[in-house]
């Protein structure tokens, strides 16, 4: 294989896949949460509900490339010799990605379909499944901060 003479060790490219992936996924994150959502809400051309339904898309399938992620980040972990906080990161920002997220996210599409456009801002419920969604993502970008951070520092 090409990256063998890069990374000589079975650790050493465990170690790299692993921060490739986290890598990504931060990337991801990033441009997604902080970027493309704000944006988004700030065209004036663009009503409200249209917005949020594109919203819906955008999340929708960066969650399958999130799972995707996870998986790939987890199989390094446990096939390659992960040190153990590698191993413990990967599995939390699996369940991350395939349990608490999809779920919020459903969560919130329910929600979103119940509501009347002009009521979705005032709904606690709303307000409380957006924190929660959010939390998970912030969750999330401080793990893969700290995945990369160990493998870089």
């Amino acid at each position: 294989m090409f990256w063998r003479p890069l990374f000589p060790s079975p650790q050493l490219r465990t170690i790299a896949m692993i921060g490739a992936f986290a890598g990504l996924w931060l990337g991801g994150l990033i441009a997604i949460d902080l970027v493309e959502t704000p944006a988004k809400f700030g065209v004036k051309g663009m009503d409200r509900s249209a917005a949020v339904e594109l919203g819906q898309e955008v999340f929708h399938r960066f969650g399958m490339l999130e799972a995707a992620f996870a998986i790939a980040m987890l199989v390094f972990a446990n096939h390659g010799d992960a040190p153990s906080f590698l191993t413990a990161a990967s599995f939390a920002l699996t369940v991350l990605a395939l349990g608490v997220s999809p779920e919020l996210r459903r969560r919130l599409n329910r929600t979103l379909r119940a509501l009347l456009p002009e009521d979705r801002e005032k709904s606690e419920t709303f307000r409380a499944l957006h924190r929660l969604y959010v939390t998970a993502d912030l969750a999330k970008m401080i793990l893969l901060a700290m995945v990369l951070w160990r493998i870089i520092g």
